[in-house]
């Protein structure tokens, strides 16, 4: 390839998905789509509540707008998805050991 070439980036990457007790599951997305639609992707697979669930990566939290190409994500890179637990009240989200206030 000559310097002049352009490296052509595919439109489509692969990433998994994972979350506590679950296996790792890998998804062809397009590069631009939001990550909200593969979290929905993965809930619905493994029987989650999606309303319940958010999507991380590196230890930060994705908003749903987020895409691949916005976070820079590369070929096989691995989200993370947690599960929110509510608490009895309903005034706060409880993640592991800490609870978070609404």
């Amino acid at each position: 390839m000559s310097e002049t070439e352009e490296v052509q980036v595919s439109p489509h990457i692969t990433l998994k998905v994972q979350s506590v007790g679950r296996g790792v599951v890998p998804f062809r997305i397009r590069r631009t789509m939001p990550l909200v639609k593969l979290r929905d992707a993965y809930c619905s697979q493994m029987g989650l509540c999606k309303e319940l669930t958010f999507m991380s990566f590196d230890g930060d939290k994705i908003d749903d707008t987020e895409t691949a190409d916005s976070l820079l994500l590369e070929q096989d890179d691995m989200l993370e998805v947690f599960v929110k637990h509510q608490v009895e009240a309903g005034d706060g989200v409880t993640l592991g050991n800490n609870t978070l206030s609404a």
